[in-house]
């Protein structure tokens, strides 16, 4: 007998798994957070990534918990959107901060509020301005397009005076969410922008960024009335914690917390702003200060304001608690937008920079497969594989030629582009950039590469961006092509130059690279004689070339040897050559046809190849143009392209190669007539009538060079000599053909084509030069320009650009010497040019200028407003002394012009010199009564804090001047349960039982400043100490509407504010408000059921008693 063995006896499950026993088995079911066949593997459950929008895992024992992005997102997996009154804001949002560090005070106050400098922002439009930069002040407002330092608030017809006219080009934007006189140095002003083109930033700013957006959207939508409205760059401006400038310390305590948000959604120029209250906790009654809420725009002629109703009045300083416009407490919005629906080229240009990031591998991968630019337009024109941009050369005035690959590798390619023939090299629209899509794509190649650059370049000022994602070629690192060619009786030219003549009569391969990515074969006619009859010689006669990829190719001369027939791919285009212009092009399966001219086509293909065939008196000739990446990968009649000619005579069956002094013969049998092709490798197209033998004639024997002269008589060398020099290719030609202009234009075909080869293999020189150049106006500035050539020719170089006026150039030592005398623009670049006519790259500099005026120090590393980065010509901004200001430091600060004074003094400008000695642009007269002098500016005196300033018989209340209320120094007031006497310094006890104003139900017993309550026999008091509750049943059967006991008598009564009927019985209600001595109110008696409320006339606030009337 045999037992059933218990697997769970050696207990094998681990980490407190449960083992079960099966037949012959056991199984482990594992607690959460383990796994395997023993419950021995350990689950990390934070590699699912549970936690979201941006929270971190931390993996636990069987669990794990998130942790969220503070005052964004909260719940289990970070999956709550978290939304408070104002927006995350403070240290932890790593906000910056202004004029302050996280750990100090603000700056110190000289007599205006702290600013923030300017901060660039995207183009935006607010109504009809456009503005490009904004500036924070810690006083509670921003401006955009120019600065405004105020201390005191400003009404905005104040405001106008003073900006309208100097702002009526550039505009001028002023937001106040809360301008007034505030503290900075006791709270904080921060700033955060929020940009969603913005690639640049950390993992957990992505989010921050994501919550922004969804929250401004969700308000954009709500209150702007659109649905389609998403913007996507947010500025979250918070003042936190701000108390009352007063010198004295007790207004510490009483901060304000609010925030302005700008929200723009550039592709639709949709600006809108919020102002949001949290605290503004500034004690309206004991503080009156001057404020102003709204917004004012101006630009040229067009003005837009709206200042909100609080402005200037206590109600100021309860936004917290007000209904805003948008129907929350504390929030309001503006639509500030110009109703512009054109499209918004900043945005399209960092949108469509945003977008290049998903797949940026594919934009690196397509510019390292484009050609390198060639260093000067001629080599353009000899490198036959670059095509004429003409929509370029439009779109410039004809300032620039550009062109790009006619055949690129693979979709992309590079534009070059050229300016006095030399290529450009500048970043800023008018040089070349990598096409992503070649122009045969059309309009997938337009929203790819044209309409990027026209919005950043063009349209806005982001072309370093373009540039980043579209690079500009250099040229470095050029190569050109390598030249072959074929002529005459065929005298063959190869790509390593060395230089033979094969009269084979047949079809022969000319190149053949490995894996078969490019073939060219050609094919031979007998030449004819001057008058027609054939000879011992031969001409070739058609071309055939293809690449792996590519269409094959068909190039021959007509049976009359007086025109081409071209076929691709076995159909017939000659009728599309016949028919069409110079340089027309036919694209094909990754090859393009070019008419060169009535008798000259070229084909290129993907592979880089290029072949140019032309038919010259009854004979066609070939140019091949072959990349360097096939350098020692071809073999054929054009050799063994590796810049080595000792091996171009190789053979067909890889024997070693013959002698470069091989005589015609011996290549004729043992090289030439190897590479004859078979006809299964025959790319030839065959006339009707004719196939493969037809071409082929194994038995032919030409004449060679040395019969060929041996034979001519004297006559005929003088005519040879005459015609051909000692060209011995057209002297062979002549001497086998008689024909002269053959044997002339082979010669020509040759020259030239060595001219082109020599033009091409000769390197360019460079400019080494500075980019950019600083100069300052009145002074004097040097630049050396230093020119090389590889190959050490002679270079000429000059300054292509017109001499600034005050400037010298010296050609021969490159000493550029300038003094500007004015902030004219001005363009320098340098050329340079080697004896052989290779030109260099152009050498553009870039001039920061700058005119400080003496009164300033220059800025070079930071442009004046409106200037582009890009640019060639830039004015630089100045730091200008005490006492100076304007763009060029040339106007005297006016330091009274933004008035800092306190209202009811006089303000005295001072001279540069004064504010230097003084540390202080201004001074104002005596301080009016009720401020005192604080270091030159006047501040409130609170007389509620000396007892000797004041005669308040309980309370006192300061009350801060200013334009807005001009009034007392300070007022009185009483404690709660007191109203003041006719002098208003005095407090008189309230009988709030005579004025009904108790609240008590049956009895009012007046005290001194307060009241109680009681009730009749039978009720109680109830824990409101106000109402009354029955106790006893002797009224239970009574008729009266209220009824109480006098001893054993029950009474009908009527509570206060009400009184008997004439039936005795049942109680109406009392009208206080029908006689001036049944209320207290002061203005406005509203009477209610059992009493009666007060309210105040227009301009009147209701007093803490609820019966007296105060001015606002």
């Amino acid at each position: 007998m045999f037992s059933d063995v218990d697997e769970c006896s050696s207990d094998p499950c681990q980490n407190n798994g449960t083992c079960t026993v099966g037949v012959n088995q056991y199984t482990c079911q594992c607690l959460a957070g383990n796994t395997g066949v023993n419950c021995e593997q350990y689950i990390d459950e934070c590699l699912s990534s549970p936690c979201q929008n941006g929270g971190t895992c931390r993996d636990l024992v069987n669990g794990y918990d998130c942790t969220c992005l503070s005052e964004l997102y909260s719940g289990v997996h970070c999956e709550t959107f978290i939304r408070k009154r104002l927006f995350p804001h403070g240290q932890e949002q790593e906000d910056r901060i202004l004029g302050q560090d996280w750990t100090g005070l603000g700056c110190d106050w000289t007599g205006k509020s702290c600013h923030s400098g300017v901060i660039k922002t995207p183009r935006m439009k607010i109504f009809s301005a456009e503005f490009t930069s904004i500036q924070i002040y810690s006083n509670g407002y921003v401006t955009l397009g120019q600065s405004y330092n105020r201390r005191m608030p400003a009404d905005f017809m104040t405001v106008s005076y003073n900006k309208k006219w100097s702002a009526y080009y550039r505009g001028f934007a002023l937001f106040a969410p809360l301008w007034t006189d505030a503290n900075f140095q006791r709270g904080r002003v921060t700033y955060h922008i929020y940009d969603r083109t913005d690639t640049k930033v950390s993992e957990t700013e992505k989010y921050r960024v994501k919550h922004a957006l969804q929250l401004a959207k969700e308000d954009t939508v709500e209150y702007g009335g659109s649905s389609s409205i998403d913007p996507s760059w947010v500025m979250v401006i918070s003042w936190v914690d701000l108390t009352p400038r007063m010198y004295y310390s007790s207004y510490y305590e009483q901060p304000n917390t609010f925030q302005m948000v700008l929200i723009f959604d550039p592709a639709r120029w949709i600006t809108s702003v919020m102002f949001l209250y949290e605290k503004t906790g500034w004690d309206r009654y004991w503080m009156v200060r001057d404020s102003q809420i709204g917004f004012y725009v101006t630009q040229r002629n067009r003005e837009d304001s709206r200042a909100l109703a609080q402005s200037g009045k206590s109600s100021a300083f309860e936004m917290a608690e007000s209904v805003g416009n948008t129907g929350k407490v504390g929030k309001f919005y503006f639509s500030v937008s110009a109703g512009d629906s054109s499209p918004n080229p900043d945005l399209l240009c960092r949108n469509w920079f945003w977008q290049q990031q998903s797949y940026w591998w594919l934009v690196v991968w397509g510019w390292a497969y484009t050609r390198v630019c060639p260093c000067d337009q001629r080599r353009v024109h000899a490198d036959r594989g670059w095509k004429f941009d003409l929509q370029e050369f439009i779109q410039s005035n004809g300032e620039r030629v550009c062109y790009y690959e006619r055949r690129p590798y693979w979709i992309s390619t590079q534009l070059c582009c050229y300016e006095y023939g030399s290529l450009i090299g500048r970043r800023d629209g008018t040089g070349g950039q990598t096409f992503f899509l070649h122009p045969r794509y059309g309009q997938s190649h337009i929203n790819a590469d044209v309409k990027p650059k026209e919005w950043c370049c063009d349209q806005s000022d982001n072309c370093d961006l373009f540039y980043e994602a579209r690079p500009l070629d250099t040229c470095w690192g050029y190569v050109p092509p390598f030249l072959a060619w074929f002529f005459g009786d065929p005298h063959i030219h190869t790509l390593d130059n060395f230089e033979y003549t094969f009269n084979g009569l047949g079809e022969y391969t000319l190149i053949e690279t490995s894996g078969g990515n490019f073939t060219l074969q050609g094919r031979t006619a007998k030449a004819l004689d001057d008058k027609g009859a054939e000879t011992k010689a031969t001409v070739f006669s058609a071309f055939a070339a293809t690449d792996s990829d590519s269409d094959s190719v068909y190039i021959a001369m007509n049976e009359n040897r007086d025109g081409l027939v071209i076929f691709v791919e076995g159909e017939e285009q000659t009728d599309w050559f016949s028919s069409a212009k110079l340089e027309d092009e036919n694209d094909f399966e990754n090859v393009t046809l070019m008419k060169d001219s009535a008798n000259a086509v070229s084909a290129t293909f993907k592979s880089r190849f290029t072949i140019t065939v032309s038919l010259n008196e009854s004979q066609l000739a070939i140019t091949v143009a072959a990349p360097d990446s096939f350098l020692s990968d071809t073999k054929g009649l054009l050799g063994v392209f590796n810049k080595n000619t000792s091996d171009d005579l190789t053979p067909a069956d890889g024997s070693p190669p013959l002698s470069e002094d091989a005589n015609e013969t011996t290549i004729f049998y043992k090289f030439g007539e190897t590479w004859r092709i078979t006809m299964t490798s025959s790319l030839f197209h065959y006339p009707e009538g004719t196939d493969f033998n037809t071409y082929n004639i194994l038995d032919f024997t030409p004449l060679f060079y040395e019969e060929v002269v041996a034979k001519m008589t004297e006559d005929e060398k003088t005519k040879a000599a005459d015609i051909c020099g000692e060209n011995r290719d057209c002297i062979f030609d002549l001497a086998i053909t008689g024909n002269a202009a053959a044997a002339a234009s082979g010669l020509e075909i040759t020259t030239k084509n060595k001219e082109t080869s020599e033009m091409l293999a000769n390197e360019n020189p460079t400019i080494n030069v500075t980019s950019t150049f600083n100069v300052t106006v009145g002074d004097i500035s040097t630049l050396t320009v230093i020119v090389t050539d590889p190959e050490d020719d002679k270079i000429s170089m000059t300054l292509r650009t017109d001499l600034p006026s005050g400037a010298t150039f010296d050609n021969e030592t490159g000493i550029f010497t300038w003094t500007p005398a004015d902030t004219n623009p001005v363009n320098i670049s340098f050329s340079a040019v080697d004896e052989k006519g290779a030109i260099a790259p152009s050498a553009d500099v870039i001039v920061n200028l700058c005119n400080c005026s003496s009164h300033g120090e220059c800025l070079f590393g930071e442009l004046r407003e409106g200037e582009k980065p890009t640019a060639r010509f830039r004015l630089v901004a100045c730091n200008c002394t005490v006492g100076w200001t304007g763009d060029s430091c040339e106007e005297d600060f006016d330091g009274c012009g933004d008035g800092p004074c306190t209202a009811g003094t006089n303000c005295t400008d001072f001279t540069p010199a004064q504010e230097a000695a003084q540390d202080r642009a201004f001074s104002c007269s005596e301080c009016p009564g009720g401020y005192e002098d604080n270091d030159g500016v006047c501040v409130d005196v609170n007389e509620c804090d000396n007892k000797t300033l004041n005669d308040c018989g309980q309370l006192c209340v300061n009350k801060e001047p200013g334009f807005l209320d001009p009034g007392p120094r300070f007022l009185c007031d009483c404690k709660k349960g007191y109203r003041l006497n006719v002098d208003k310094k005095t407090c008189a006890d309230v009988d709030e039982c005579s004025e009904g104003s108790s609240g008590c139900e049956h009895v009012c017993t007046n005290t001194d400043g307060s009241f109680t309550c009681s009730c009749y026999d039978g009720y109680e008091l109830n824990s409101d100490n106000k109402t009354c509750t029955q106790t006893g049943t002797e009224c239970d059967n009574s008729e009266c509407e209220h009824c109480r006991v006098s001893g054993s008598t029950t009474i009908c009564f009527c509570p206060i504010g009400k009184a008997l009927k004439d039936d005795g019985k049942m109680c109406e209600d009392l009208d206080e408000c029908a006689g001036s001595d049944t209320h207290a109110c002061e203005h406005i008696c509203v009477n209610t059921d059992g009493g009666y409320n007060c309210s105040c006339n227009d301009g009147y606030l209701l007093s803490t008693d609820a019966r007296k009337c105060k001015r606002e």
